[in-house]
């Protein structure tokens, strides 16, 4: 009963009792035989009644707060004992806890006596091949100099001379070095203090294609990787032999990679030739790491090659790395150290062949930061192997070797990706002048015009006809169904190649009616046309007779005053001394050397103020010139055609 139902019992009983007491007080008194006191007016019973319950409702007030005190310690108690229950079920989920962790520590240190297990044991194999490859070593070293002190220079020079003919590089030279010859550290003095963790990068296959590989530069690829990589970011190594039929990459190769490498270097042949692209794929479809790095059969990882790629990707996997690519002579076979701070980064041109152009850094990049790259060479790169798939690979249908790499470097940028140079990854390469095997198809200038074909058509757009431009009587190829690739592109919102310019390479020249002022070949008044001659920057350029291909008579003069190629290189003079010889040199927009005037069909050198002349030298033969201007000359009237 509460307090208030408590106050209106008593407060009705008293009101019985005080009507009970004024109804009977004299009778009540008679009969109690009690005399009333004098002086005063006695005190009825209705009165002592009110006395009695008032101190009753006063006593009514006390219980009432002591049971509201009561009700308050209740409370309070319950409270407490809720808490306390609280704390045995944290208590009881604590010890769950310490036990999870103590039988966690157990299986930890059961793995890490495993794992000390296995270190222990592959260091005594890691011994042991150190031992195999010390001893080969010095029997090689041994067997090199009993061939040597039986040659003499000229056999040297014919065995260095018939190696470059079957490999494209000095095999003999080649075949001397160690597989596992210390090579310079090439990296900036700005990446060597930096620190990586590799705990948090993803695990990589390194897929190495090849086909009749030479012998030494094969297995010193796959040494460097090794010797340079920390163990615990390579998945796997895999060798792609693309049909090979060179003796020494058969059972030869096999028992060397049993005896040598590591259960994780494996081979996967192919029992047909494919090409580099679906060599590439047949790798890509073995490999098993979250992250493939694909490497030339010629290569030489340098110190500390890999954690800068795999950080980058780590970081983002839509971005596509590739190593800084150092130089290995393919005469001497020296390793050439990297002198630049910024390393140069891939460009195209219009003709869609690869060329390299210099890096620059973003605002606020510093000298190790990643520097973008509008397109890359190919032969060396890394990529997620999900975002590999995600973006649509290689062009199957593209064949053999060619336009790949610029192909897929359109793709990466236009479809949201991103593709970028490591400064802080270095790896050796031999640049070679030809290719010393054949390439599936009709040969290679027909390989690389269908596979140039097929990217021009899905990912140029309208800029296509610049690259038809420099192929004006190319010939008619059937460059299959482009239905696939194109639905690529439109499912994943890709770009257009206006924006790729514009914010990928805004420094590229583009050959339209703003910039281009004539094109053409042009033919000299003794009937021969101005001619590359096939060089590349630092050759010069020559007349011949004019075929109307283009090619190396496709010329561009410009609003620069720029006489060009489609492959941006400008004639250029050095010598002030006539007659002095054309060069060619990459164009570089600044005028000087390379600024001429053409006035009634005449080319004038600003900087020599000599003209550009079609000669005939002491032996007969035409060359080109820079020579004294000469009124009338028909060698100095050059006509677009």
């Amino acid at each position: 009963m509460n307090s208030r139902m408590r106050r209106a019992t008593l407060a009705l009983l008293a009101l019985v009792v005080v009507g009970e007491g004024w109804c009977c007080e004299g009778a009540g008194a008679a009969a109690l035989g009690q005399q009333q006191p004098r002086g005063r007016r006695g005190v009825t019973g209705g009165a002592r009644s009110l006395l009695v319950f008032g101190s009753l409702f006063g006593e009514a007030d006390q219980v009432d707060a002591s049971l509201s005190r009561l009700d308050r310690a209740n409370t309070e108690l319950e409270q407490v004992l809720m808490e306390l229950r609280h704390k045995r079920e944290e208590l009881e989920a604590m010890k769950r806890d310490i036990h999870d962790m103590q039988s966690e520590k157990t299986d930890t240190e059961k793995s890490l006596r495993q794992v000390r297990s296995k270190q222990k044991v592959l260091a005594n194999h890691q011994k042991q091949l150190m031992q195999r490859r010390s001893q080969a070593h010095q029997e090689r070293e041994e067997e090199i100099k009993k061939r040597q002190q039986a040659l003499d220079a000229r056999d040297i020079k014919a065995l260095e001379d018939a190696s470059h003919r079957k490999h494209a590089f000095n095999e003999y030279k080649s075949s001397l070095l160690p597989l596992d010859r210390a090579i310079p550290d090439t990296r900036i003095k700005e990446c060597l203090p930096l620190k990586w963790d590799t705990s948090k990068m993803p695990k990589t296959s390194v897929i190495i294609c090849y086909v009749n590989e030479a012998w030494s530069t094969l297995l010193r690829t796959v040494w460097s990787v090794l010797n340079r990589s920390p163990p615990e970011l390579i998945e796997e190594i895999i060798l792609l032999d693309d049909a090979s039929d060179a003796e020494w990459l058969g059972e030869k190769l096999d028992t060397y990679v049993r005896e040598h490498f590591p259960s994780h270097v494996r081979i996967v042949r192919s029992p047909d030739r494919l090409g580099l692209i679906r060599a590439r794929l047949l790798g890509a479809k073995h490999a098993k790491g979250p992250v493939m790095t694909f490497l030339d059969s010629h290569c030489e990882a340098n110190q500390g090659w890999l954690e800068p790629i795999l950080d980058i990707i780590a970081t983002n996997r839509t971005t596509v790395v590739t190593p800084v690519i150092d130089t290995i002579d393919h005469r001497t076979m020296e390793y050439a150290k990297w002198t630049s701070n910024i390393p140069s980064v891939g460009t195209f041109d219009w003709t869609l062949d690869f060329n390299w152009k210099s890096g620059v850094l973003r605002p606020g990049q510093k000298l190790t930061d990643p520097i973008d790259s509008p397109t890359m060479a190919g032969g060396l790169f890394a990529i997620d192997r999900d975002y590999f798939y995600e973006i649509g690979s290689y062009d199957e249908d593209m064949d053999g070797w060619g336009g790949e790499n610029v192909e897929m470097s359109f793709r990466i940028w236009q479809c949201g990706g991103r593709l970028v140079t490591a400064p802080c990854s270095h790896v050796g390469h031999i640049f070679r002048d030809t290719h010393p095997y054949k390439v599936p198809g009709k040969g290679i200038h027909h390989t690389f015009m269908k596979n140039s074909m097929r990217l021009a058509e899905v990912w140029m757009d309208d800029y296509k006809q610049f690259f038809y431009d420099t192929k004006p009587k190319r010939e008619n190829i059937d460059i299959g169904d482009l239905t696939k690739r194109k639905a690529l592109r439109e499912r994943l919102k890709c770009k257009p190649f206006k924006w790729y310019l514009k914010h990928v390479l805004p420094d590229l020249f583009v050959p339209d009616s703003e910039h281009v002022l004539h094109k053409g070949a042009l033919r000299a008044g003794n009937g021969l046309c101005l001619d590359k001659m096939g060089h590349r920057a630092g050759g010069q350029a020559g007349v011949f007779s004019c075929h109307g291909e283009g090619g190396n008579q496709g010329w561009m003069y410009t609003v620069n005053d720029e006489i060009r190629t489609a492959d941006s290189l400008c004639l250029d003079v050095y010598s002030s001394k006539f007659p002095a010889p054309i060069h060619l040199q990459r164009c570089h927009q600044k005028q000087g050397n390379q600024a001429w005037k053409y006035e009634n069909n005449v080319f004038r050198h600003v900087a020599s103020n000599g003209c550009l002349s079609s000669v005939v030298s002491g032996n007969g033969q035409h060359e080109l010139k820079l020579d004294t201007c000469k009124e009338g000359s028909s060698g100095q009237q050059w006509t677009w055609v």
